[in-house]
């Protein structure tokens, strides 16, 4: 660990130089008229609305990164788990059950069932995302992406703790347009993209129509009967109109589906099978525990994950599905001193999950994981340019969501029971319903004292409350109603309220130069963790104190962003295990600090380096737990421990460039590689709670024809073709205390062809 630790400190130095260098570097060149041709190539302008109003990326006092649809392409970002390596702080873990932790600067959630709430939020054309596999799907015909880092408690404020992921679709046009996009791959892969869009009423109502499909085999075999896990099978749709009433008045309505028939993905263990006895159960006569290990009782073979990744023996398959529609209406009027927007979504989401549990083919446990979310929001928006330097938002907010999550655990007939279980069924079956709402008022004011200094102020009151009505039925690990022989029942309430607030002050010292500090507060409701048997845990609130600085420089031809900042994070919500149960309890403290950098640069007018870096420190403060895998474990002080799902040391380098055709066009090169920090996945930080540090390259070329009507691109993605793990959960010790993983993507490489119209 300590090794790991100074090699990540040393690339970490490394990386600082080399970005301090390459500014150095492009400022001694740039400065040189005789070697630079001061033409017109300057690097593109994003405009973004992470404060809810348009601004340049670079006058924004907030750390973001943002993206725009041709640099998402240029990148091959395809979802969040390439989004991870392209923004510092960001972790994406794939689930077995759909969902998705996503962790900015260390903070992100562990309960991502209905009851709990994402710590990362996600915003899709303005309107929350509650489920957390949204981030998941691949991103098609996207505008933008804003990934805005810190806790953002004023003008987003709902489970914004670590952050907002802002997803802006392209929105119809005028002018009628459209594309056509075809790609293959290997694993048998077939991806079709089609739009179109343009003016239906002249000035009056535009259209837009967006369709991604995706087929694919899997990245994992199943040995035991040869089927093929993780594959894709996937459409999404989606539909836009938009129409113009007036000059001061519009309405945008937006519709998406999206209909996912792939596997899902394995449980992977990434342990020998236990040798040690198992909890069974309960001896119904005398209510003692009763041991057995059903590896050892079943002969089972070692688990071949261990020899190779990418293959299993599970005898229960691999299977599931989710379905997600929704709908978002905003309508925005403008006034003469002030402009209303008002933004209303609904959305639904169900998806399955059936795996097996215990990386084997001679012992038979498998879970069955199902969830649904029903969801509406509403926020109303006023914004103000009220001169004089002062311009402020403020607005309410409503949010309603009614979801269900089912969760089982089945022992089959193959294991050899012991006598006092005949006839009593070796299951645990969870369930239970979730209702949900909460309330906010906003506000958030920006004052300029002059060209030079200005003042952010913000607030927001927020009020959740949730319900739940539970059952639990596990007879055999005594857990039942006796007196019915039923399920227990279990219903709760709980509410809770909080104030958020910001202060930021901003100095622009040149014209091209912002600096901007800040103290902000993030709160996380607390929630029920649904099949735990437990009470509802508490909220956990968040203290941001960040700095940063953006820069333009070299008659914009460089962009050099960095911020720092220190996080003091009370009762955070932290997952476990205890018998075969998941439980959600409140750790005392945790703190972090960290530096991020992010360069942009135009070498010449073929030439282009992008480059990102972060360092991160993020740890228990106070929290003292027992291992809940290890029933013989004592309590320990897990002071210091990392935070799951926070690197160290994470950082980016691109290198794309550009030869210029005359007739043929232009074909574009780009190289890039990237570095994860070791992370863990528990508190515990043990040797199988991780993944180790690794590096990734991608590689592509792309040819466009002069008039940029048709683009040809072949890639190779995971050029090292290393394994490396996006999440791990580990079963209960009465379970053997597995640990099962997913992966990420392995080497791939494909062709596609663009065609527009």
């Amino acid at each position: 660990m300590k090794y790991i630790l100074r090699n990540d400190t040393l690339l970490l130095s490394k990386a600082i130089a080399a970005a301090l260098f390459t500014a150095g570097y492009s400022s001694a060149l740039y400065s040189q008229e005789s070697k630079i041709d001061e033409s017109d190539f300057t690097l593109e302008e994003i405009v973004v609305t992470a404060e809810k109003r348009e601004s340049s990326l670079q006058d924004t006092p907030l750390a973001i990164s943002a993206f725009s649809g041709d640099q998402l392409d240029k990148l091959g970002i395809s979802s969040g788990e390439d989004l991870q390596f392209h923004v510092p702080g960001l972790t994406f873990g794939k689930t077995v059950t759909r969902t998705s932790q996503v962790t900015l600067r260390g903070v992100g959630s562990e309960n991502i069932n209905p009851g709990g709430d994402p710590g990362v939020a996600v915003h899709v054309g303005g309107a929350y995302q509650q489920f957390t596999g949204f981030i998941a799907q691949d991103f098609f015909d996207v505008e933008r992406i804003e990934v805005l880092r810190g806790p953002q408690g004023t003008l987003y404020g709902r489970n914004a703790t670590g952050g907002s992921i802002n997803i802006i679709p392209n929105a119809p046009t005028e002018e009628f347009q459209g594309h056509v996009k075809l790609g293959f791959g290997d694993y048998g892969q077939i991806k079709t993209q089609g739009v179109v869009s343009g003016s239906l009423i002249d000035n009056r109502l535009k259209g837009r129509l967006s369709v991604d499909k995706e087929k694919r085999d899997g990245y994992t075999n199943n040995t035991f009967n040869g089927d093929e896990i993780d594959d894709k099978d996937y459409t999404a749709v989606r539909a836009q109109l938009e129409y113009t009433v007036s000059d001061s008045l519009s309405v945008h309505i937006s519709a998406h589906t999206y209909s996912d028939d792939s596997s899902g993905v394995p449980l992977s263990s990434t342990s020998e099978n236990p040798t040690g006895p198992l909890f069974t159960g309960l001896d119904l006569a005398t209510f003692t525990p009763v041991f057995s290990n059903f590896f050892v009782s079943n002969n089972a073979q070692p688990n071949i994950a261990l020899s190779d990744a990418r293959k299993v023996r599970h005898n229960t398959p691999t299977e599931g599905r989710e379905d997600t529609d929704g709908i978002t209406l905003v309508i925005a009027k403008e006034f003469d001193a002030f402009s209303i927007k008002s933004t209303t979504s609904a959305n639904e989401t169900e998806y399955l999950n059936r795996g097996d549990t215990d990386s084997s083919a001679e012992v038979n446990f498998f879970q069955t994981t199902a969830g649904a979310y029903d969801t509406l929001s509403q926020e109303i928006q006023i914004s103000s340019d009220a001169g004089d330097g002062l311009e402020w938002t403020a607005g309410l907010y409503f949010y309603q969501e009614e979801s269900d999550y089912n969760f089982n655990i089945t022992l089959g007939d193959s294991v050899d029971l012991p006598t006092p279980f005949l006839g009593v069924p070796v299951t645990f079956d969870a369930g239970g319903k979730v209702d949900a709402k909460s309330i906010a008022a906003f506000g958030q004011l920006n004052y300029s004292f002059n060209d030079a200094l200005s003042i952010t102020l913000g607030v927001r009151s927020t009020k959740d409350e949730k319900d739940l009505d539970e059952t639990v039925l596990a007879p055999a690990f005594g857990i039942a109603d006796f007196a019915t022989f039923g399920p227990l029942v279990v219903q709760q309430s709980e509410d809770w309220g909080e104030t958020t607030g910001k202060i930021g002050l901003q100095y622009q010292p040149a014209e091209n130069v912002l600096l901007y500090a800040s103290i902000s507060t993030g709160f996380k409701a607390g929630g029920f963790n649904v099949s735990g048997l437990q009470s509802g845990y508490d909220p956990e609130t968040l203290t941001a104190f960040e700095g940063g600085m953006k820069s333009t420089l070299i008659d914009g031809k460089v962009r050099f962003n960095a911020a720092a900042f220190y996080y003091d994070y009370d009762d955070l919500q932290v997952f476990q295990i205890e018998s075969v149960q998941a439980s959600i309890t409140n750790a005392a403290k945790a703190e972090s600090f960290g530096l991020e950098l992010e360069l942009m640069a135009l070498i010449t007018e073929n030439f282009q380096i992008d480059a990102s870096l972060a360092y991160l420190d993020a740890a228990y403060k106070e929290f003292s737990s027992a291992d809940p895998i290890d029933p013989t474990a004592t309590l320990q002080d897990l002071s210091g421990n990392n935070l799951p799902r926070s690197p160290e040391v994470s950082f980016n380098l691109g290198l794309e460039y550009t030869w210029y055709l005359d007739d043929l066009g232009s074909v574009t090169a780009r190289v890039a590689t990237s570095y994860m920090g070791e992370q863990y996945f528990r508190p515990f930080n043990l040797d199988q709670d991780k993944q180790d540090s690794y590096s990734k390259s991608d590689a592509r070329l792309t040819w466009n024809n002069q008039n940029e009507a048709w683009q040809v691109e072949v890639f190779v993605k995971n050029i090292e073709d290393e394994d490396t793990i996006s999440n791990i959960i580990v079963a209960a010790a009465t379970l053997g205390s597995l640990p099962l993983a997913s992966y990420n993507q392995p080497r791939t490489y494909g062709v596609s062809a663009l065609f527009r119209f």
